[in-house]
């Protein structure tokens, strides 16, 4: 379970319902303990049906389909506030009081 993010799911989760996060955690775990047992099982019926090629296609299209738009229209944006990039990018290039070097965004110039 520990290569499915669970861990990033529960802090959006309590990010999204930070007084009751409980029942959504437990019901999470219930998923994915479940999708393991029904995806073996759906990967083999769909693959003594044909090649491949059709559950790599029917997942795929799970994914594009189903997942995608519910993960773009269904989870709640955080507000305008704390997306706030200029402040971010200000903040990060503001050099160093021991050095007389300026980091921003990795690349390096020297300030003379």
């Amino acid at each position: 379970m520990s290569l499915v993010l669970s861990d990033a799911s529960y802090v959006a989760l309590a990010r999204i319902f930070p007084g009751n996060v409980r029942r959504p955690m437990v019901l999470i775990s219930m998923m994915a303990g479940l999708a393991g047992s029904i995806g073996w099982a759906s990967t083999y019926l769909l693959l003594r049906h044909g090649s491949w090629h059709l559950p790599l296609l029917l997942y795929a299209s799970l994914l594009a389909f189903v997942a995608a738009p519910l993960l773009l229209f269904a989870l709640p944006r955080p507000p305008i506030e704390t997306r706030s990039w200029p402040s971010m990018v200000t903040a990060a290039c503001q050099p160093r009081p021991t050095s007389p070097i300026t980091f921003c965004a990795g690349i390096s110039t020297s300030s003379k």
